[in-house]
């Protein structure tokens, strides 16, 4: 049999990688970028170009640092079964890329965070420590020996990575003030560990398969379905709470709105429904936050 045109070939390759790179959870990294900057706003600091760029620079790396990372580290456990919101693409699984280019393209971009750091270093000396603190969560989360995304735990390490370092970031751009407000950290902690919960849900049968513990394989699916919505209501009571003196009754208002969804996350037994109504709360909640910030 012939081998295919090189065309076809080209085209495959790069809907493989497209597929690797997973564009759609670029939304995970950029919104609590974006509520930083919209934190530093409110503050009255003036925004700039390139503070901008810097941080769609930081987002779009660190995302594709994280995805590939995490599929050549899952290469031996992951699924063939694949949903929209599953943690991994499933590209390795089956056969669309090689290991080896994917360990590379995560290098590659593990070296870019490194970079921009570097670029940044005059004006923003400290964002060296986020660049090597996206590193080191992505380690602990998907490497050995510590590997938490398997052995359990993983969800509070992703509700650090989406809850301190990414709003910290936005907030230290624009301000240059490394000191970013407890106000849009802390809440977007619990944040983080309900998009982690809302992810692996969908997955539960795969990950108990191959003996990953987490939160859904732990406790199951209806108890985890629970602790998603107890962490996500918790995170829009607290940033309500702390950011009070910021936020309008107009936008206290829209942020309680964005909670209504959420009625409706016990109540669908599709996994993959749940995690898309919790995608749809998460985001109009993080706009509405952000809006009240800016000063709406």
């Amino acid at each position: 049999m012939s081998s295919p045109p090189a065309s076809v070939s080209r085209s495959s390759r790069a809907k493989a990688w497209l597929r690797a790179a997973r564009p759609h959870a670029q939304a995970n990294i950029a919104l609590p970028i974006a509520l930083g900057v919209a934190a530093a706003v409110g503050t009255g600091a003036a925004l700039e170009a390139w503070m901008l760029w810097a941080c769609a620079a930081f987002s779009v790396l660190d995302q594709l640092f994280i995805v590939f990372a995490n599929d050549y580290a899952d290469r031996h456990t992951d699924s063939a079964a694949r949903t929209w919101v599953s943690g991994g693409s499933g590209v390795l699984v089956d056969g669309s890329l090689s290991p080896a280019h994917v360990r590379r393209a995560a290098l590659a971009h593990l070296v870019g965070l490194l970079v921009l750091a570097l670029v940044l270093v005059t004006r923003r000396p400290w964002m060296i420590a986020a660049s090597l603190s996206a590193i080191v969560l992505m380690q602990l989360y998907s490497y050995a020996p510590v590997r938490l995304s398997h052995r359990g735990g993983g969800e509070w390490l992703q509700g650090a990575g989406i809850g301190l370092v990414l709003p910290w970031v936005g907030f230290y751009l624009v301000t240059g003030d490394p000191r970013a407000p407890l106000a849009i950290l802390l809440p977007m902690v619990l944040f983080g560990v309900a998009g982690n919960i809302s992810t692996a849900v969908p997955d539960l049968a795969a990950d108990r398969a191959v003996g990953k513990r987490t939160l859904p394989v732990v406790v199951g699916d209806t108890r985890a379905r629970i602790a998603g919505v107890f962490f996500q209501l918790c995170a829009m009571v607290l940033a309500s709470w702390l950011a009070r003196a910021q936020l309008s009754p107009l936008a206290q208002g829209l942020m309680a709105c964005a909670a209504l969804p959420w009625l409706l996350h016990l109540g669908l037994r599709a996994p993959l429904a749940y995690a898309l109504i919790q995608g749809v709360s998460m985001t109009l909640w993080l706009l509405a936050f952000a809006w009240g910030l800016v000063g709406g």
